[in-house]
């Protein structure tokens, strides 16, 4: 109820602070999928950052909906979802861009050929400074459209009860 009293009285808008902070968040999980990727003891890694991600996102959306039902579930159609419908694309972009680097150096360096890795270095690189940037738009979308459509949502949920 207090969350919900929060948003009413306009305590969530949007901010450029939010908006960094968020970004920043999500662009460090980008590079650091990017940096695993650089390595071949990093793939196992990206794919657990990959999988980190899905609990985390899950977690959150299933306690919603097992503690408040219906109305759980749009409040995390409005709050968690549209910014993960973008951020989670592009982690798993990033992480298949990193597995396929590491696969590539497995095969062209620890295999014996010895072709030129720039290509496929330069295709990585760019891969992750576009995921950032689509991050971006994730964190927009956290930080200016998620508390609007969240303001829209408390008087339908405005009955959630003590946990929200």
């Amino acid at each position: 109820q207090q969350f919900a009293q929060r948003i009413q009285s306009g305590m969530l808008e949007g901010s450029t602070e939010s908006f960094w902070e968020r970004a920043i968040f999500h662009a460090k999980w980008i590079i650091l999928i990017w940096v695993l990727g650089l390595t071949v003891v990093g793939m196992p890694l990206v794919l657990a950052l990959d999988f980190l991600k899905g609990v985390l996102v899950g977690f959150a959306v299933g306690t919603l909906v097992s503690q408040h039902e219906w109305k759980g579930l749009l409040f995390s159609l409005v709050s968690v979802a549209p910014a993960n419908l973008i951020v989670v694309p592009a982690l798993l972009i990033a992480s298949v861009s990193a597995v396929s680097f590491s696969i590539y150096i497995i095969k062209n360096r620890l295999l014996g050929s010895y072709g030129s890795m720039s290509q496929s270095f330069i295709s990585h690189t760019s891969t992750g400074v576009l995921m950032i940037f689509i991050a971006l738009g994730a964190a927009l979308v956290e930080s200016f459209i998620s508390p609007v459509l969240l303001k829209w949502a408390v008087p339908l949920i405005s009955g959630l009860g003590s946990g929200l």
